[in-house]
C-alpha cells in the first residue's frame, strides 16, 4: 500500500539543506535560469490587455521568496504562502523591508487564512503538482473561494509522460505519480486531463501553452473564476 504524501516533512528537508549549502532556492543552480524564466512569464501576463496590471496576489507554495519581488516589481501585493517553515525564514530574510511583499507558514490544503474573495490573482509557481489524490479537491475548490469574481488563477504544471530516468524510475503510469522512498511527492497528469480537472472546478480556461522541456513537459495555464 503506497503511503500518504508527507508534504511538509520532504520540502522542509529539502530547504534546510539548502540553507545549510548556501543554496538560494529550488532548484539549485538552476535558480537565476528560473528567475529569468518567471520574470518572463510576468512580463507577458502584464502586457496582456485582459491582464490586471496591479491587485493582490497570492502565491501558492512561494518557497525562499524568489519569485515574489519579480511579481512585486510589476506592481502588485504579494501574500506567498509556504508549507516550510525553513523556506518561509528565507523568504522574508530576502524580502525584509518591502511592505508590498507578505510570507506566511502554512498549507496551500488550508486557506482559511484568507478571507472569501480576498485576492485577484492566485499564482502557482510549480507547486500544486507536489498535491496528490483527493486533496488537489480541496486546492482547487479553495482558489476558487478565495479569487475575486473574475479573478484569474495562473496554474503552472509539470504534465505528460516524464522523459528523466530518475523520475521514470518511480513513476506509477496509472496513478501518474512519482514516488521518493514509496511516498508519493509528484502528480505529473496528461496535460489534457489537467485542462479538465481546473474546468471541473469551475474555472474558465483562457489559454494555456505547453513547454516541451529535455526531462518532461511543462504547461501554463491561464484561468479565471466566473462566477
Amino acid at each position: 500500500m503506497t503511503s500518504k504524501p508527507r508534504y511538509k516533512e520532504l520540502h522542509d528537508a529539502n530547504y534546510q539543506k539548502m540553507k545549510t549549502a548556501g543554496v538560494t532556492g529550488w532548484g539549485g543552480d538552476q535558480v537565476p535560469d528560473r528567475e529569468k524564466r518567471w520574470l518572463e512569464f510576468w512580463q507577458r501576463k502584464h502586457d496582456h490587455p485582459d491582464f490586471p496590471k496591479n491587485g493582490k496576489v497570492l502565491e501558492l507554495g512561494s518557497g525562499a521568496g524568489n519569485i515574489s519581488p519579480i511579481i512585486q516589481n510589476f506592481g502588485y501585493h504579494i501574500t506567498g504562502l509556504e508549507i516550510s517553515p525553513t523556506a518561509v525564514e528565507m523568504a522574508r530574510d530576502r524580502n525584509k523591508g518591502n511592505p508590498n511583499i507578505q510570507h506566511f507558514e502554512g498549507s496551500i490544503l488550508d486557506l482559511s487564512r484568507f478571507q472569501d474573495q480576498a485576492f485577484d490573482i492566485v499564482f502557482d509557481g510549480l507547486c500544486v503538482h507536489c498535491i496528490i489524490g483527493e486533496d488537489r479537491n480541496n486546492v482547487f475548490q479553495e482558489v476558487l473561494r478565495v479569487l475575486k469574481p473574475r479573478g484569474h488563477f495562473l496554474l503552472n504544471s509539470i504534465c505528460n509522460d516524464p522523459r528523466s530516468p530518475e523520475v521514470l524510475n518511480t513513476f506509477d503510469f496509472k496513478t501518474r505519480c512519482a514516488s521518493l522512498d514509496g511516498i508519493p511527492y509528484r502528480y505529473i497528469p496528461k496535460s489534457d486531463d489537467l485542462l479538465a480537472e481546473a474546468v471541473r472546478h469551475g474555472f474558465n480556461l483562457v489559454e494555456s501553452t505547453l513547454i516541451p522541456m529535455f526531462d518532461g513537459d511543462t504547461i501554463e495555464i491561464w484561468l479565471r473564476n466566473l462566477n
